[in-house]
């Protein structure tokens, strides 16, 4: 059985040219999940040495547990939200951050 090592990178500066280096000969045990809310402003470079992997919203229940178990002093905005969350957990914190 191989063994890999996972990074997760979030689509900021880092994935730019200097990570393009890594993905032109990435070492065979590496694997790399790149987040973006949107695919289409990494370099073409860099998508085309990747597989898209599209994941649909998840439901209120899911947003509303979410809340609850990492922002327990939000509750009272819960609704709210849940309303503008879109079913993404990071738009919980985005919203969040723009609050304080």
């Amino acid at each position: 059985m191989k063994k890999y090592n996972i990074a997760v990178v979030g689509a900021t500066g880092m994935v730019g040219r200097t990570f393009l280096k890594v993905l032109e000969e990435p070492p065979e045990y590496a694997v790399f999940i790149i987040l973006s809310q949107n695919h289409e402003s990494l370099l073409l470079t860099i998508r085309s040495r990747c597989t898209l992997i599209r994941f649909n919203p998840v439901s209120d229940r899911v947003i509303r547990k979410f809340i609850e178990n990492h922002f327990p002093d939000e509750v009272g905005m819960k609704d709210f939200l849940v309303r503008y969350s879109g079913g993404v957990c990071g738009n919980v914190e985005k919203i969040l951050a723009q609050e304080n």
